[in-house]
């Protein structure tokens, strides 16, 4: 890892894309309409801001990693960032959501449901295989943000091998990827 570098600019366009996303979960949309209420429609968006931003400044910072200590050190200290926090809201959350499944399907059935998804959100992989279902439904981003920190060891030295016209193609293209895979997740879950 090269010295520590503090970006505030970008620091502070992410507390807005946080700040953004808590918004649409927390802003009431039904009925209503204008300029502020569309934008905050809009909120979902800015989850691949954020992604895009933590990922520019993560390479700004770790420009490369010297052995595989260093790649151990990254990982537990970015999963030490996510996990107890999203462990933590998802056990309190855990009776609701179990008592739910139950009503709807039954003791037997709604309890074994419920346990599957709650190893998968456990394990954070409840956004890599989506009919599981969740638990915790806005959680598909920490598990999402899992896969990121984990590919990034992997992906680090690739980019750092291209050039800045070669690495333009590739934001690009990775936009284009996340973009893609999202619609279909999105259109994915609105059928189960």
């Amino acid at each position: 890892m090269v010295g520590r570098v503090k970006l505030e600019s970008l620091t502070s366009l992410r507390f807005v894309a946080a700040f953004w996303v808590v918004l649409y979960h927390t802003m009431p949309q039904a009925g209503r309409s204008g300029f502020g209420i569309d934008l905050t429609k809009l909120g979902y968006s800015a989850v691949t801001l954020f992604f895009m931003l933590s990922g520019f400044i993560l390479m700004f910072v770790y420009r490369r990693f010297d052995s595989r200590a260093a790649v151990t050190r990254f990982l537990v200290a970015r999963i030490a960032r996510i996990y107890p926090m999203f462990a933590l809201s998802l056990l309190i959350d855990l009776p609701r959501l179990a008592l739910f499944r139950i009503a709807k399907y039954g003791l037997i059935t709604g309890a074994g449901y419920s346990g599957v998804t709650l190893a998968a959100q456990l394990s954070l992989l409840q956004s890599w295989y989506p009919p599981i279902g969740a638990l915790n439904y806005p959680s598909w981003s920490v598990s999402t943000e899992l896969f990121f920190y984990l590919a990034f060891p992997l992906l680090l030295p690739l980019v750092a091998r291209v050039r800045a016209s070669g690495a333009i193609v590739a934001a690009m293209a990775a936009l284009w990827a996340v973009c893609s895979v999202t619609r279909v997740f999105r259109v994915f879950d609105k059928t189960i």
